[in-house]
């Protein structure tokens, strides 16, 4: 089959999480066989040479608008649609599968494909095809629920139009948690599949200087380290966090709070939780390279996933649970789809800080326990969530 993949963003190195886990489907559908050509877009003032891939694989489109107006582009814009007609009608692929098509691919690239094959498939990484934003609780939202999040880019075509799109055009719409695709049947996209990521196990094995050198640079070597890694924003639980540390501190002293992440974002939301004294016990790497971030994993004793909101799949959770550490994740979104209460981690209510602490703390003050957890959430990752698991799962949909 030659296989079309979309998605908005596709840098080689980098990127979003979502544009490599497109990057890893593609590579695993052609390790399969398949002709695979991924179709994404780059800022208009940006070189895209670096994004020709090998024999064309890569196609990117320019792109460029002002994100206020994102609501309405992200339907239709007409130079894009013209653009991405004419690379369909050239590849003339069997299958195309849309990931991330929300800001530039726009979702008239669904009628667009469906001229070409009437295999037509989405996956869903995020809410953004029923809201405007993040979704706090699985429920129908509301006009005034949209305007809260969108203020005055509301558009109030936008879910309707896309819903008409999906259902002309989309032969399966995948979510990639039973969470995410709860939200999406509440709001009107019918007959949601769940497809579960999946993540390379050999991708992340850190080497012993790495890991070394990484201790002596952070002198975390005698530390309980606290991981928290990811965007650094309020509904990742990053403040909640900051305010759970004085008690965890009361039961193990030596712990510390190591965040991966912009470090101005750090900043901003340290002084949020008005909690100065607890600087010393906190560091912010700033974002780290895949080897920095391979031994910040090997150096630490816990990892937490915090979100407040139904964080879609945090991929933080298989990263850590490959590196046998601890899980102690949010009980919102599709966490606790990839980690077992009491098996691979545990799983709380991050806006108690309460209750985030002594999760923390239990898993802390028993190294057994932990290193249980750790083994045991390596098992169930290379299992349950590879790269192999998830490609197949794609195929047996694009074959049906």
């Amino acid at each position: 089959m030659h296989i079309a993949l979309l998605n908005d963003d596709f840098p080689l190195e980098g990127g979003t999480s979502v544009a490599h886990l497109t990057k890893i489907l593609a590579e695993e559908l052609r390790a399969s066989g398949h002709t695979v050509t991924v179709v994404c877009t780059h800022r208009k003032e940006d070189d895209a040479n670096v994004l020709t891939g090998e024999a064309g694989t890569i196609v990117s489109l320019p792109v460029s608008y002002r994100a206020s107006l994102r609501h309405y582009f992200s339907l239709y814009n007409p130079i894009v649609s013209k653009e991405l007609d004419a690379v369909l009608q050239r590849l003339q692929p069997d299958v195309v599968h849309a990931h991330n098509i929300h800001m530039y691919l726009t979702f008239d690239a669904l009628r667009i494909a469906k001229k070409y094959t009437n295999k037509v498939f989405l996956t869903c990484h995020d809410a953004m095809t029923v809201a405007y934003g993040r979704v706090h609780e699985a429920k129908k939202l509301s006009t005034i629920d949209h305007l809260q999040t969108a203020g005055l880019q509301y558009n109030p075509l936008r879910n309707w139009w896309i819903r008409k799109l999906i259902t002309k055009n989309v032969r399966q719409v995948t979510a990639v948690s039973t969470a995410l695709g709860k939200v999406l049947e509440l709001n009107g996209i019918p007959n949601v599949r769940t497809i579960h990521n999946g993540a390379d196990a050999h991708y992340w094995k850190a080497k012993a200087d790495e890991v070394k050198q990484f201790q002596k640079t952070y002198e975390v070597k005698e530390k309980k380290v606290i991981l928290f890694s990811g965007r650094l924003r309020r509904e990742k639980g990053v403040v909640q966090l900051v305010k759970a540390l004085p008690k965890i501190l009361e039961s193990v002293p030596n712990a510390l709070l190591m965040i991966v992440g912009e470090e101005d974002c750090w900043n901003g939301l340290f002084a949020e939780a008005k909690l100065p004294q607890l600087a010393k016990h906190c560091v912010c790497t700033g974002w780290l390279s895949h080897q920095q971030l391979a031994a910040a994993y090997a150096s630490c004793a816990v990892v937490t996933t915090s979100s407040l909101y139904i964080d879609p799949f945090v991929l933080v959770n298989l990263e850590a649970m490959i590196n046998k550490k601890p899980v102690v994740g949010t009980c919102f979104g599709g966490t606790p789809e990839i980690v077992e209460h009491e098996k691979t981690g545990l799983i709380c209510n991050p806006r108690n800080a309460s209750e985030l602490a002594d999760a923390i703390i239990d898993v802390l003050q028993d190294e057994k326990k932990a290193e249980a957890m750790g083994q045991a959430g390596a098992a169930r990752a290379t299992t349950h969530f590879t790269r192999e698991t998830m490609t197949n799962k794609y195929l047996n949909l694009y074959q049906q």
